[in-house]
Order: structure tokens, then C-alpha cells, then sequence
């Protein structure tokens, strides 16, 4: 897999940078997330990277059709999302954002729920990818 697509960031300064990155081009755009850790979207991240213990979330305007987002956490030490688990955006809020640094070795990632609440989801996880791109899903 080319190195530019998924590739794991573990410091947090680049991980800051991808979040913004990510809020700053998906907020508003009306996404829904979803767990696919086993693969049944296919996506680029389920397909070529082989590494246990990590979670693999998707975002899109339409799932009927393809996905826009992957974001991938490696060797997670914890999570609240369940297989499958999916969510709307928030509307007002980030939809990802990354804890305050109590341990270098380990981040807590949050995900606002939409539309407008205050839950959150949680991963703690050792590293983050991301991957823009459309996905189309061939039926």
C-alpha cells in the first residue's frame, strides 16, 4: 500500500494536525460513522493493513453507495464503540476530537454523537491513520 494512504501517526503533534485536518473538512457535511473492523465495506484500510487489535471507522454522506472517510486506531487499549456501532454527526461540535496529554504512549480519541447531545465515544488508542477518499461500492 502506497505509504501516503493510512499512514500511522504515533506522536502527538501529527495526530493534533489530523484531527484538525479532518474536523476542518468534514464538519457540516451531514457524515454518518460507523464501525467496519471486519470488513464489510471493503475498506482500503481493512484490505491492506494487517495489524491486530485495531479499529477501523468509516464516514459518509450515503452508505448505500460509498464511504469518504477512513480513520483507523491501532492497538487500542479501550473503546466504547461495539462492532457495528453507528452515529450521525455532530452539528455543532468537532466530531473527533483528541484528549489532553496525560500519557505519551497512549491517546484518548472522542467522538461527538449527533445531532445535538452530549455523548461521546471513546477510544484509547496507541496510533491513528486517516484516509480521504471516495469509495465507491461496486453491487
Amino acid at each position: 500500500m502506497s505509504t501516503n494512504i493510512h499512514k500511522k501517526l504515533t506522536d502527538r503533534e501529527n495526530i493534533a494536525a489530523a484531527v484538525k485536518y479532518i474536523n476542518d473538512n468534514i464538519n457540516g457535511s451531514g457524515f454518518s460513522f460507523m464501525e467496519d473492523t471486519k470488513g464489510d465495506f471493503r475498506s482500503l484500510a481493512w484490505s491492506n493493513i494487517k495489524e491486530t487489535n485495531m479499529l477501523i471507522i468509516l464516514a459518509s454522506f450515503d452508505f448505500s453507495y460509498y464511504h469518504d472517510l477512513e480513520l483507523v486506531f491501532y492497538d487500542v487499549d479501550y473503546t466504547d464503540i461495539g462492532p457495528e456501532y453507528s452515529w450521525w454527526d455532530h452539528w455543532t461540535k468537532d466530531q473527533l476530537e483528541i484528549g489532553e496529554e496525560n500519557n505519551p504512549e497512549i491517546f484518548e480519541f472522542r467522538f461527538n454523537i449527533g445531532p445535538q447531545n452530549e455523548k461521546q465515544y471513546t477510544v484509547m488508542a496507541k496510533g491513528f491513520s486517516y484516509h480521504f477518499g471516495k469509495m465507491i461500492y461496486r453491487h
